[in-house]
């Protein structure tokens, strides 16, 4: 590219995308996790439709307009922002630049023995599928291949069975195997399934609610996450018929994965040229698998009936994203530990701090500290990982004055705002303790120079029955000082019936102290 040319950007194979329902998700080549959620989200879709073809960033911006009402000042603005955002995620790249990804060095964790059922179709790219099992194997899965007719084309059952010691079905009956019926009792052995790579055909039935394959039969009975991986060449995704199949595809629920920069093999080698709408390499949608299925209930929770729901319910809290889902789903009551009335000492502390202050509502669940906050003049803004706890809560807020945000606390979700005061009102307690170190640097990221962290957690002590991580004001010292906050008072409160607690106040070290007693 010549130094008069401007840049032109393109999708970038080094990180692996995917939606599920308004949420996309980017899993980094450096194994961190961004998401983007409803009208950021559907910004980001379109760049990223956009760049299908390689494109200035002029013609990014001429085709979201397209899309949104932008005005030319901050509309224009807010595209450049996410264009450097989306390329600093590895999302995208120069063109000039754009070479074949390599695989990442930083994986996720093993799966831990997850039950994957792995669905290939009828796709040059199945002939790699052998590659895809080694990759899900090494990441602690354990794998049943299934195969459409048209996928026989390309891969032979000894070249899979050879590595996960299963039969390859391809039939909807097994003749040597009387009673045997697949598609469902793979349906419910299966935690997580994969459809990799998914061709036009298997969308069609999938979209149509066609039985007639194994793998589409599969697909549509189990209740396990089922992940797409479309294959194919731009020409035929692009169609219309397609685009619809992908749109009711994603309406049903199925994770739709990106497609990236591949070459197309239906031409001759010397003619070939790279276009959009290969499915990811083996070693990126191993990746995801195992990113998807650490989001996961473990498999007792969903073995035993209820236990999503009333298991979290009866010890007050949960561990994944599903569990609190089921929590404060629309059917459950919600957790004793949840009210409507503000908590006097934290009702307190806020009439303390003079609004119009910024105040983040962390683990915000129905949304009650955030709601007296706003009540208050506060600017409030309310954070959880739970889509449904965060309905709730926005019923309960008609006047809409308070940012109801979808994210991890973990993975300091929140860019460029700093908050003058930071409630937790039981949020800390429910994370691992491998997460309680990113957790406290990520609140020290957020926190104002002159803020202060609100934090009130279960204490320590032999009469606690939640299924929580207590704490002591040194605990409380040693996580938090590393990260540079200093723990200013620590008290007895109350969160919940029959279990001690503690109300915390910790600032930046150095900070001048309040009259509260330590």
């Amino acid at each position: 590219m010549s130094q008069d040319q401007p840049k032109r950007w393109a999708r970038s194979g080094a990180a692996a995308l995917y939606d599920r329902a308004d949420q996309l998700t980017i899993l980094c080549a450096d194994g961190a996790v961004r998401r983007l959620d409803d009208a950021s989200a559907e910004l980001a879709r379109t760049i990223l439709e956009a760049l299908a073809r390689p494109c200035t960033l002029e013609e990014i911006e001429q085709d979201v307009a397209e899309h949104f009402e932008l005005d030319s000042g901050g509309g224009t603005a807010i595209v450049s922002q996410l264009v450097e955002q989306l390329h600093a995620w590895g999302a995208i790249e120069p063109f000039a630049t754009a070479r074949p990804q390599r695989a990442s060095d930083s994986a996720s964790e093993p799966a831990a023995a997850r039950r994957l059922v792995l669905g290939v179709c009828g796709a040059v790219r199945t002939a790699f599928t052998p590659s895809l099992v080694s990759a899900l194997l090494a990441r602690g899965f354990e794998v049943q291949v299934v195969a459409t007719d048209d996928a026989a084309r390309f891969i032979t059952a000894e070249a899979i069975e050879v590595l996960t010691h299963k039969r390859l079905l391809g039939s909807m009956w097994q003749r040597d195997e009387p009673g045997s019926v697949p598609h469902i009792e793979l349906a419910r052995w299966a935690d997580l399934m994969i459809i990799a790579p998914a061709s036009a055909t298997t969308l069609s039935r999938l979209a149509a609610g066609d039985f007639s394959s194994l793998v589409a039969a599969i697909a549509l009975a189990t209740r396990a996450p089922v992940v797409l991986c479309p294959s194919m060449n731009e020409r035929m995704r692009s169609t219309p018929a397609v685009q619809r199949n992908l749109q009711q595809l994603a309406d049903d629920g199925f994770v739709m994965v990106h497609p990236r920069w591949s070459y197309e093999v239906a031409d001759a080698p010397h003619a070939r040229e790279r276009m959009m709408g290969g499915a990811p390499t083996a070693q990126r949608i191993a990746d995801l698998a195992a990113h998807i299925a650490s989001e996961l209930p473990s498999r007792a929770a969903t073995t035993t009936t209820g236990a999503a729901t009333t298991g979290a319910a009866t010890n007050g809290a949960a561990t994944t994203v599903a569990e609190w889902d089921a929590l404060f789903s629309s059917d459950a009551a919600p957790p004793s530990w949840q009210t409507d009335a503000l908590d006097a000492d934290i009702a307190e502390a806020l009439d303390s701090t003079p609004p119009p202050a910024r105040l983040l509502d962390v683990g915000s669940g129905t949304g009650t500290v955030a709601i007296e906050a706003a009540r208050r003049g506060y600017q409030a803004v309310a954070l959880d990982i739970s889509s449904a706890a965060l309905a709730r809560a926005r019923q309960r807020d008609q006047a809409s004055r308070v940012l109801w945000l979808r994210g991890d606390i973990t993975e300091c979700p929140i860019d460029g705002t700093r908050f003058e005061i930071i409630v937790d009102r039981g949020c800390l307690h429910c994370l691992a303790p491998t997460d309680q170190p990113r957790y406290a640097r990520s609140v020290a990221e957020l926190l104002a120079d002159e803020g202060m962290l609100l934090l009130k957690v279960h204490e320590a002590g032999p009469d606690n029955p939640y299924r929580t991580t207590p704490f002591d004001a040194e605990t409380l010292r040693a996580l938090f000082s590393p990260a540079g906050l200093e723990l200013q008072s620590c008290q007895p409160a109350s969160l919940g019936p029959d279990a001690p607690a503690l109300l915390a106040r910790l600032v930046r070290a150095g900070a001048k102290k309040s009259s509260a007693t330590t």
